[in-house]
């Protein structure tokens, strides 16, 4: 069996390729690149139409196309259709496309949503990206156990990256344990950037929970702060963060 390149490495792949014809060339960038909806389908689809560029090329425009797809029963359909789709065309990173139709199909039928993941992971066992995803699925489902065991995977593959651990933590408070919330959330912090830390101090300025100066330092008023927000349940400790950056998965 050929070796899957890690997701991370794939995205990164992805954005950098560019082609000989100045038309798929174009639409490709466009895809990429413009901050308009109608453009990234169009472009979308002028590269699906003609056809001439490389195959992970088109499967990453029927991914991206899938995107906008409105959420009734015909465009859950054609989101799936173009996954789908994807999954057919790529041999390097099946995984990614595995993971973006398992939580795609996710919505409407659990079962079959598990059996892409289990088929992205015995395809790449050891690619952190795809137990995180699960894991974020496991977790808005309220399967807690289950979405604890991937991010201890994740946490186990790549523990220099702080989303797992914010995401175990988050599974700990919803269970009610404080303590061991606390000692991931801290745990994400010591791996996290200044910028990350400044961010969240901030948050928790405008929550009146954290009285000193935004400066990116992870010290025991700041910690303080963030204990006094996670022993208050209905207190969000971030702000506008999201999980998914490509650091986090990768």
């Amino acid at each position: 069996m050929a070796q899957e390149m890690h997701i991370a490495d794939y995205i990164n792949t992805i954005h950098q390729k560019r082609f000989t014809s100045k038309v798929d060339d174009d639409d490709y960038m466009q895809m990429l690149l413009s901050a308009s909806v109608g453009n990234v389908i169009r472009a979308a689809n002028r590269l699906i139409e003609r056809g001439t560029a490389d195959p992970e090329a088109l499967a990453y425009a029927y991914a991206q196309r899938s995107n906008f797809w409105k959420s009734s029963t015909d465009g859950w359909a054609a989101a799936v259709r173009d996954h789908e789709h994807a999954v057919q065309l790529s041999t390097q990173c099946k995984p990614f496309y595995l993971v973006r139709l398992g939580e795609i199909v996710a919505e409407r039928d659990w079962g079959r949503a598990m059996s892409y993941f289990d088929q992205a992971i015995t395809l790449s066992p050891q690619d952190p990206y795809v137990f995180f995803r699960r894991g974020r699925l496991y977790g808005k489902a309220q399967k807690n156990d289950l979405a604890l065991r991937d991010f201890d995977e994740v946490i186990r593959l790549v523990p220099h990256r702080p989303a797992a651990y914010i995401q175990r933590a988050e599974v700990w408070r919803a269970v009610g344990d404080i303590d061991r919330a606390l000692q991931d959330y801290h745990a994400a912090f010591d791996r996290a950037d200044s910028q990350f830390i400044k961010n969240t101090q901030w948050n928790l300025r405008d929550k009146k929970l954290y009285r000193g100066e935004p400066d990116g330092i992870d010290n025991n008023t700041f910690r303080g702060a963030v204990s006094d927000c996670v022993r208050d349940r209905g207190c969000m400790v971030f702000s506008g963060w999201s999980a998914e950056t490509r650091d986090d998965s990768s």
